[in-house]
């Protein structure tokens, strides 16, 4: 190992010569593919579960009513416009927005704190971050296969 810390280049060539074997060039292609499978297949569900229930029914009668909407709209969209530009940023109401968060940003918060518990914890706990992995994984199959389900 001492020899190959002398020669860096060769070592990286060592290491991504032997991780090679365990990669797949191919893969973003082929998880594009299974992600486009896969939404299909969704696609393909929810449209059979649509027209099982018969909303496919109903189109003519939601196609009348987004008629109506859309005219009714293009009848107000002008008063629609006008009312967005009154609540720009540069409007009375943006002008306080902004102020506002600037004050809000400037504010320094108290910080939460947790209350401390009284509750003892369990002489055996499931799980325990000072046991080795090992030790924990046995200690978790011990509980699930005493526990009848």
């Amino acid at each position: 190992m001492n020899a190959l810390e002398q020669h860096p280049d060769e070592f990286r060539r060592i290491v991504r010569d032997a991780l090679e074997r365990y990669t797949d060039p191919d893969l973003p292609r082929k998880n594009a593919r299974r992600s486009e499978q896969w939404e299909d297949d969704v696609q393909a569900r929810i449209e059979d579960r649509l027209c099982e229930a018969g909303v496919d029914d109903e189109l003519d009668d939601l196609e009348a009513w987004i008629e109506d909407f859309n005219a009714a709209y293009a009848e107000v969209a002008d008063v629609f416009e006008r009312l967005r530009g009154l609540m720009d940023d540069e409007s009375p109401l943006g002008t306080w927005e902004s102020m506002v968060q600037d004050l809000l940003a400037e504010t320094e918060l108290p910080v939460a704190t947790v209350p401390e518990g009284e509750a003892a914890l369990p002489d055996d706990p499931i799980y325990d971050s000072g046991r080795l992995y090992a030790e924990n994984k046995a200690r978790i199959d011990r509980y699930r296969t005493s526990r009848s389900w």
